[in-house]
């Protein structure tokens, strides 16, 4: 009779487990080109898709750091730094809309790569999670110059080889392809914007 009950309540417990199901979705570009001192914010969503209440546990993880950077995520009003867990509790198809991970630079450049993950507690193999970046430098800029003719910098860019550099005109055409020999920046129609990958 015990073995009887006891395979009843594994089959019911384990259809349980088959129905826990939820959606954790990043509403936000995942990479965010940002100045020196500043920050990003990341909204998520998370859905519980099971019949049942189910809790969560969230965490962000620094995977990539920069010294001196911060990293957080919150919900409902709570903030925790990175390695701690927060944690909710969300009714059949509830949703919360209060999450959000930050990343908080300071002048150093670089580039943070950080975790957010999302997992039930009621079936731990169901998890979730995203890779969230955020740099400084290293990316695209605009300015002014005033008598437009020839301008070059050196540039990086994490699509190429380290350390590969280009030289082009104002105009985009490539002057020459020696390593270390300049950047490449592009006139606008007003003839006084350039816009530089660097």
């Amino acid at each position: 009779m015990k073995k009887i009950l006891f395979l009843i309540f594994a089959s019911f417990l384990s259809s349980l487990l088959a129905q826990v199901s939820f959606e954790f979705k990043c509403l936000d570009d995942t990479f965010r080109l940002l100045p020196p001192n500043g920050w990003a914010d990341y909204r998520f969503t998370l859905k519980n898709l099971s019949p049942l209440p189910d809790s969560y546990e969230l965490k962000i993880l620094v995977i990539e750091s920069v010294p001196g950077w911060a990293a957080q995520i919150c919900a409902r009003g709570r903030c925790v730094e990175p390695g701690v867990p927060l944690f909710l509790t969300l009714a059949p198809n509830e949703v919360d809309t209060t999450i959000s991970a930050h990343i908080y630079t300071n002048p150093n450049p670089g580039r943070e790569k950080v975790f957010v993950s999302c997992l039930s507690l009621t079936d731990t193999t169901q998890r979730a999670g995203y890779n969230i970046y955020a740099q400084v430098g290293s990316g695209i800029s605009e300015f002014l110059i005033p008598n437009p003719k020839f301008y070059s910098s050196s540039f990086t860019s994490d699509l190429r080889p380290p350390g590969s550099k280009f030289s082009f005109s104002l105009l985009g055409s490539r002057l020459n392809g020696k390593e270390g020999s300049g950047g490449v920046y592009f006139l606008l129609p007003d003839k006084k914007k350039v816009v530089s990958f660097r």
